[in-house]
């Protein structure tokens, strides 16, 4: 059986499928030497085969991926005996994703179900989407895999906090409740956040949300009131005050500072 689908070139920014496939190998079938300039998986759904990476010779089977990386000569053979099936998904990817797949061979017997589903996007009416979905659910389910193994560093926390803080700036967020978040004792956390930014969490929350909000009045022109509520303030005294600690003004006098036509 041999099975491919070319799709559409949507230029997508992380994630962009490029053809998709299966193939039944016949005893000692060969693809290459080939170098390519895009990112191809391959799911070895059955058998066994032989996978050329630049020289280096590795023996594969049943539920392993072999990664053909973009610039690298590869050539990949079926075994005599068992000859591989396997089901291929080629892309563009992205940095932040690549590091997941650096390895020429990713042992995933979990996948078979994943890959089945990518080659059956020529049933979608938007085959594109479907594998782009799909492929980000493989580096998600990898990336799992992966911390699974790891013990979180002091700067994973510190990422997981300012991600926290970044996101719900604008609700009722306590130092406490982050920490707590993160499976950290409060004073512990305080001390790696400082350690790795040069200040408190709390003082880093109260300036993220003054520069969110000299942002807003700056941008939309909005009232002091309007701003602390969106900001997360209840209390637009208490507002006022830490802005102008901030900024050396009044929201409403720095506000008119900057745009005379708020006067």
């Amino acid at each position: 059986m041999y099975k491919r689908q070319v799709m559409k070139n949507l230029h997508l920014q992380d994630i962009n499928p490029r053809v998709c496939g299966m193939r039944d190998c016949a005893s000692g079938f060969t693809v290459g030497p080939n170098i390519r300039d895009h990112w191809i998986l391959h799911y070895v759904l059955a058998g066994k085969g032989t996978f050329v990476y630049n020289s280096q010779r590795l023996e594969l089977q049943t539920g392993d991926i072999f990664v053909v990386h973009p610039g690298d000569l590869t050539i990949y053979i079926a075994d005599e005996k068992e000859p591989w099936s396997y089901i291929w998904a080629a892309f563009d990817l992205s940095a932040p994703p690549a590091e997941l797949i650096e390895s020429p061979v990713i042992r995933a017997p979990w996948a078979s179900t994943l890959f089945l589903r990518i080659v059956a996007c020529d049933q979608s009416a938007s085959p594109e989407w479907a594998v782009c979905a799909l492929l980000h659910e493989f580096f998600a389910l990898l990336a799992q895999q992966r911390d699974a193994s790891a013990r979180p560093t002091s700067a994973d926390y510190v990422n997981r906090a300012l991600n926290d803080i970044h996101s719900h700036y604008d609700q009722a967020l306590r130092i406490a409740d982050i920490a707590a978040s993160l499976g950290l004792d409060r004073h512990y956390f305080c001390r790696l956040f400082h350690q790795h930014v040069g200040m408190s969490p709390q003082d880093y929350l109260v300036s993220y949300r003054l520069e969110k909000a000299a942002e807003l009045m700056t941008m939309h022109h909005l009232s002091q009131k309007e701003t602390a509520q969106l900001v997360g303030y209840s209390d637009v005294a208490a507002f006022s005050k830490m802005f102008k600690r901030k900024y050396g003004a009044a929201p409403g006098e720095w506000q008119k500072a900057i745009d005379p036509a708020n006067e």
